[in-house]
């Protein structure tokens, strides 16, 4: 017979899930290896290879739309954000 343990809501603490948490996670997203070879990835010349490459759909505005984004989170994950 299984055990059901009941807790009430003021005793459970939630906290949001933050990749960049764990030590081994952090470790790996701040190699500057790392970083560098996925800012190589965010060219546009390097997304139009990898959407003719995969077959997916794009023009230039979504193309350049994929670049900025992936800068920005890049960005983000240099500076420790």
């Amino acid at each position: 017979m299984k055990q059901i343990k009941i807790f009430k809501a003021g005793t459970v603490e939630a906290e949001p899930y933050i990749p960049t948490s764990f030590v081994q996670n952090g470790a790996f997203l701040q190699s500057s290896e790392l970083l560098e070879r996925l800012h190589a990835k965010s060219s546009k010349k390097s997304l139009r290879e990898l959407a003719q490459r995969d077959g997916v759909e794009y023009d230039e505005e979504k193309i350049q739309f994929a670049k900025k984004i992936m800068r920005i989170a890049l960005d983000e994950i240099n500076n420790g954000k």
